[in-house]
């Protein structure tokens, strides 16, 4: 019997520390790839070729996805990462003066109760943070300049400004079961809207219904030709995983194409059996149908 397991993490992001990032990153290099592979190599996958159930293509998937996903999690072990944003380059020994004076003035001014002396406080307070606003920008232009991506560095300095102003979530969602129904109950109403906004025009000019049917019938005049789907072979799959882009992306299971190319001569064998029982059931793994949608 095969059990799944689910891990859900919640991270309170108003209990992190501010201009403190937190991320975790897998430690990857020439000797972690190589026992990677060499793990790999050991593995006979005898839960996929030695399968004698009923054909159940969900329960094959998950245990490669389980015997693969704990070889790479043993190869390339995580550590947490705390970042601290150092991006104060533009706090000059000049401004860190000026601030202290500025608080000087402050208690003088508060304490003597002067208008002259209150105006200079609010004229020098204005000048400051105008240096600041200055000191900021030929930082962050420097930086730009200096950048190889400069899109992705402009986004960067987007993101650090706007994170540090805490503003109010508007947007409430009370009942978390109904989100994804009246999502689904879209997308699946989205043909029958199409069929039922087609239309035709007869002779006399009248707008009139016609069954999708109607269309299909009229669009094709020859049979299809019977459709033959033949066996997948490990060469295949090697040849269509190393054909694939090297990204450092990767999904709900942390493995990116780069790890994935990395291992095709491992797994091409139960990649072979799999796809080709998915496609004698005419089922496709549930598990390759999850998606990861982050918010920025």
């Amino acid at each position: 019997m095969v059990h799944d397991a689910h891990l859900l993490k919640i991270t309170d992001v108003n209990l992190q520390l501010q201009n403190h990032h937190i991320y975790t990153i897998r430690n990857i290099n020439n000797y972690s790839i190589e026992e990677f592979k060499s793990r790999l190599s050991y593995e006979f996958w005898d839960s996929i070729f030695g399968y004698n159930g009923k054909i159940d293509i969900d329960i094959l998937f998950n245990l490669f996805l389980n015997n693969y996903v704990r070889i790479f999690y043993t190869s390339f072990p995580s550590n947490k990462i705390i970042e601290r944003s150092n991006d104060n380059s533009w706090l000059t020994r000049g401004i860190r003066l000026s601030w202290r004076h500025k608080r000087c003035l402050y208690l003088l001014s508060r304490d003597s109760g002067g208008v002259i002396l209150k105006n200079y406080y609010m004229q020098y307070r204005k000048t400051l943070t105008s240096v600041i606003k200055e000191a900021k920008k030929y930082m962050y232009n420097n930086q730009i300049i200096n950048s190889t991506n400069k899109m992705k560095t402009t986004w960067s300095i987007i993101k650090a400004e706007t994170n540090r102003l805490k503003r109010p979530i508007t947007t409430t969602i009370n009942n978390y079961q109904k989100s994804p129904e009246a999502f689904n109950k879209n997308c699946l109403s989205v043909t029958e809207n199409i069929f039922q906004d087609v239309r035709c025009t007869n002779k006399q000019g009248h707008n009139i219904y016609k069954n999708p049917n109607y269309y299909v019938l009229n669009l094709f005049h020859k049979p299809f030709p019977s459709i033959m789907f033949k066996n997948t072979s490990p060469k295949k799959n090697e040849k269509i995983i190393s054909s694939l882009k090297i990204k450092e992306s990767s999904g709900f299971d942390e493995v990116s194409t780069k790890i994935l190319k990395i291992s095709a001569p491992f797994i091409s064998s139960p990649l072979r059996c799999m796809c080709n029982k998915s496609v004698l059931s005419g089922t496709f793994p549930t598990g390759l149908k999850y998606a990861v949608v982050k918010s920025y």
